[in-house]
């Protein structure tokens, strides 16, 4: 998740090869293999620094994805009073 919060903060990230397509949410995250070695993740993380990405759409896109904390809040309330009305009964 922290990968989440980062590209949440529109900063550029960077995930190995072994981690899924499903963490990529912004175009500025990207994932290089572990076998690439020191300079290939280097070189990446330096020419991310030519990019201007913009730190305040993160949020709109990260929760667009999927990852709304109020959002998700809300179905689990309703999934405990849902449970708890049937246990009730």
């Amino acid at each position: 998740m922290v990968g989440v919060e980062a590209q949440a903060a529109g900063l550029p990230c960077f995930f190995s090869d072994q981690v899924t397509d499903e963490i990529l949410l912004l175009p500025n995250a990207c994932r290089v293999s572990l076998e690439a070695g020191d300079e290939e993740w280097a070189r990446r993380i330096l020419a991310a620094r030519e990019t201007k990405a913009s730190r305040t759409d993160g949020a709109d896109i990260v929760r667009r994805a999927g990852y709304d904390i109020h959002a998700e809040g809300r179905k689990l309330q309703q999934l405990y009073l849902s449970m708890a009305e049937r246990a009730a009964k």
